[in-house]
């Protein structure tokens, strides 16, 4: 597949209170995605945004693509309800399910309900563990911190899991990576293959956004 690097600003970061200016602002840069992270306070312990906040951000966020992160429990239910929102992935945590079959249920039901599905790991999860899921998934998000709050330090060892993913022959699915990702870091998962870099404090309340942006790419 052609590698195009692609930038995922994550909103977690940006002001929530004038999210429209924020969204603006993501345009003056070359991004194309926007990073939507919802956290439900059970599988990680923090909380994000509520349905009502997505739904008025889908139409703020008309001609980007709308990366939905789900860090929630019981993933085959809320995976399907930010699909049928607008979002165009929905990727959704392995640790969240309790087997393959419900791994593959989450897969299908969010298929049907309108979006292009992902799975993202943490950390400490092998990256074996994705193989059976595949060729079933849109995008597979290596997580290079622990994932439930912003600003944490880049973790360099989950690099390793792009490169095994990179190298595996006819991919149909992008390797997108979040956590830590700012100019002084970013080579490390360009040079293991990542295709989507998602970043949020290294953007988001500075006034060079799209310089910062280009530091990136």
């Amino acid at each position: 597949m052609n590698r195009e690097i692609i930038i995922s600003p994550s909103i977690l970061s940006a002001n929530a209170s004038r999210i429209a200016d924020e969204i603006a602002l993501l345009r003056t840069s070359r991004a194309k995605f926007v990073h939507i992270d919802i956290m439900d306070g059970r599988f990680v312990p923090a909380t994000t945004f509520s349905d009502e906040f997505v739904e008025k951000l889908v139409p703020i966020c008309e001609g980007l693509v709308k990366d939905v992160h789900i860090m929630v429990e019981e993933p085959w239910i809320n995976g399907p309800k930010f699909a049928k929102m607008g979002a165009d992935y929905v990727t959704f945590h392995l640790e969240a399910c309790p087997n393959e079959e419900v791994v593959r249920t989450t897969i299908r039901l969010i298929r049907e309900a309108g979006s292009k599905v992902g799975i993202s790991i943490k950390p400490a999860t092998p990256v074996e563990t994705l193989l059976p899921y595949l060729q079933d998934v849109d995008m597979i998000l290596i997580m290079t911190v622990e994932p439930g709050k912003g600003g944490q330090a880049f973790m360099p060892e989950c690099a390793d899991k792009i490169s095994y993913l990179a190298n595996i022959e006819n991919r149909s699915f992008l390797i997108e990576c979040d956590g830590g990702i700012k100019d002084t870091t970013v080579q490390i998962v360009k040079e293991a293959g990542v295709d989507v870099i998602v970043a949020g404090s290294y953007l988001f309340g500075h006034d060079d956004f799209a310089e910062r942006v280009e530091t990136l790419l």
